[in-house]
C-alpha cells in the first residue's frame, strides 16, 4: 500500500510511514486511499496562484508598451478568459500537470490510471471558476474539479497499477439533475468569474499605463532639469527658452506625454518653462498619481 501523504510504498502491516512518519490509515474502505493530501493540494493553489499572476503581469505589461492603448484595452477582456484556460488546460492536458504540480512531483490522472482527456481537463478548467470550489477540498482531498471530471492527482512516480489500487467513489457526485442543466449553470458561473477578472484586469491594466505615463514625465523633466544646469555652470545664466538648449545640452525637448491623467488639466500637462531672470526659472509639469518623490498633481520646480 502507499502512504496517503507522500505516496511512499509501505508495508501492508505498517502503522507509520518510515518515510514521512504519518500515521498511516488502514481502514480498507478508505476512499481517499493514496490520492496527493490536502497539504499537497493547497500548495498547488498557493503556487500555481503566484506563478499565473506573474505570468499574467509579465504579458500584460509586454501588451501595455507594445501595443496602443485602446488596442491593448480591447483586447485585455478576451485575453484574461483565455490565460485561464490556457494556464490550466494546456498543460494539464499536454502534460499532466501545471507548474505548482511540477514542483510538488504529482499528476493528473483518470481513474483507471491513464491519461485525461480532452474532455476531462476540460470540465477540470470549468469547475475551478464555480464560486468556493476552493473549499471542496477542506473535507478530503477530492475537490470538485476532481469529482467532476472523475480525474485525481498521485504522486507522478505511480505506474497504472498503482493508481488503480486507489479506492475512490465518484459516485458521490452523480444525481438526477439533467446534464444540460448542469452544464449551463457552469456555464453562467464562469462567466460570472471571467467578467469579474477581465473588469479587475482592465482596471490594474489601465493603472500600470497611467503610472508608465507619469514615470515618462518625471523622466523627461529630469532630463530638461539637468541640461538647465549644465547650462548655467557654462554660462553663467539660465536659458530664456528651452529651445536654447538644443542641440549641445539637449537632443531634443521631450514632449508632453498623452493622454493626460488625473486631475491634470490639459494646459497643466505641458512642460512649462518659465524664465524669471539670469538666476532663476520655474518648470511645471503635472502627474496623474504620482511617481517616485512626486505627488499626484501640479508640480514646479525651481531653479534653488
Amino acid at each position: 500500500m502507499y502512504c496517503s501523504s507522500c505516496g511512499k510504498q509501505i508495508a501492508e502491516d505498517s502503522n507509520f510511514c518510515d518515510g514521512c512518519g504519518s500515521n498511516i490509515i488502514t481502514n480498507k474502505v478508505n476512499e481517499f486511499y493514496g490520492v496527493a493530501s490536502k497539504s499537497t493540494r493547497l500548495a498547488h493553489l498557493i503556487l500555481d496562484n503566484i506563478f499565473s499572476y506573474f505570468i499574467f503581469l509579465a504579458i500584460g505589461t509586454l501588451m501595455m508598451f507594445t501595443l496602443k492603448e485602446n488596442i491593448a484595452a480591447v483586447i485585455m477582456v478576451p485575453f484574461t478568459f483565455l490565460y485561464f484556460f490556457l494556464y490550466y488546460l494546456v498543460p494539464e492536458f499536454y502534460w499532466q500537470k501545471t507548474i505548482g504540480k511540477l514542483i510538488t512531483k504529482t499528476k493528473v490522472v483518470r481513474e483507471d490510471g491513464n491519461r485525461p482527456t480532452f474532455g476531462q481537463i476540460l470540465i477540470r478548467t470549468l469547475a475551478r471558476l464555480i464560486p468556493f470550489e476552493v473549499f471542496s477540498f477542506l473535507f478530503t482531498p477530492i475537490g470538485w474539479h476532481d469529482s467532476l471530471s472523475k480525474t485525481i492527482v498521485v504522486p507522478k512516480n505511480y505506474e497504472i497499477n498503482d493508481i488503480k489500487k486507489i479506492r475512490i467513489n465518484f459516485k458521490v457526485t452523480e444525481n438526477k439533475t439533467n446534464p444540460a442543466i448542469t452544464v449551463i449553470i457552469v456555464i453562467l458561473f464562469c462567466l460570472f468569474i471571467i467578467g469579474f477578472m477581465a473588469t479587475l484586469g482592465i482596471e490594474n491594466f489601465n493603472n500600470a499605463k497611467q503610472k508608465s505615463r507619469d514615470a515618462k514625465r518625471v523622466s523627461d523633466i529630469t532630463i530638461i532639469d539637468a541640461a538647465l544646469h549644465i547650462y548655467y555652470e557654462e554660462n553663467m545664466k539660465y536659458p530664456e527658452r528651452l529651445l536654447d538648449l538644443v542641440p549641445k545640452y539637449i537632443d531634443k525637448i521631450p514632449s508632453e506625454v498623452e493622454p493626460v491623467d488625473g486631475n491634470c488639466s490639459i494646459i497643466d500637462n505641458f512642460y512649462k518653462y518659465t524664465y524669471i531672470d539670469s538666476r532663476n526659472y520655474t518648470l511645471s509639469f503635472c502627474l496623474g498619481v504620482g511617481s517616485g518623490k512626486y505627488s499626484a498633481g501640479k508640480t514646479t520646480l525651481t531653479s534653488n
